[in-house]
């Protein structure tokens, strides 16, 4: 909606900002709205179209927030510690490092599934037909059927993705490799269709529509790629 919403893991809140008004003066976007309590760990915010999801990870739990008040409406218990947290295809999915499986659960709280996947899954995409898992221990990518949670194919890669380190433009996925200080393309195939060096340890991966943009954590740069 108006809102940017902001997980502030180890102070156990959430808080909600103005995301409109950036064109006047003075500009109102940014401004603290209103910050409200959750439960320990906060890492991860989905949104499902209508209410704020948020994903504890000390408490295992997801917390469903109204989105204008804030208020908690509902609290889910999850199998696993949750590390990341998509909506997809009407589910909400985890990726759960330690245990090394995704979490598929339903809007009302049920756990439709728990799914194996490789080690360390950390960064998640969905692009409208599969769910893509960047398992950071493993250097792999799974892709995951949004149904039914069934593993459909994998991708070895030569580097580590971290948390946000997916990103869809256009038709293709792209990866940001940490430690190779690369973004790679992988085509609809699943096969490495190209490499762009970037920044030293690119971390996030977003796109703008017409932009591949990666923040690299270790020189504090922007790298702007034309998909």
């Amino acid at each position: 909606g108006q809102h940017l919403w902001v997980t502030n893991s180890f102070d156990g809140t959430v808080t909600q900002l103005q995301a409109t008004g950036c064109d006047q003066s003075p500009d109102p976007c940014g401004q603290a709205m209103g910050t409200y309590r959750v439960e320990q760990l906060p890492l991860a915010i989905a949104f499902d179209g209508s209410n704020i999801w948020v994903a504890n990870g000390t408490s295992r739990t997801l917390s469903r927030l109204d989105r204008q008040t804030g208020e908690i409406l509902a609290t889910v218990s999850l199998p696993n510690v949750p590390s990341n947290l998509l909506f997809a295809n009407d589910f909400l999915w985890t990726a759960n490092f330690s245990a090394n499986t995704v979490t598929q659960i339903g809007l009302d709280g049920s756990i439709v599934g728990d799914h194996a996947v490789a080690e360390g899954p950390l960064a998640m995409a969905y692009d409208g037909r599969s769910i893509w898992i960047g398992n950071q221990n493993a250097s792999l990518l799974t892709r995951l059927d949004p149904t039914s949670g069934d593993v459909l194919s994998t991708v070895q890669l030569d580097g580590q993705v971290d948390v946000n380190g997916l990103a869809f433009a256009g038709q293709s996925l792209w990866v940001a490799l940490k430690d190779k200080n690369e973004v790679v393309k992988i085509d609809p195939s699943g096969s490495v269709a190209s490499r762009v060096g970037v920044g030293k340890e690119p971390v996030a991966l977003i796109f703008d529509g017409r932009s591949l943009w990666s923040a690299n954590q270790g020189d504090g740069t922007l790298t702007q790629i034309d998909p």
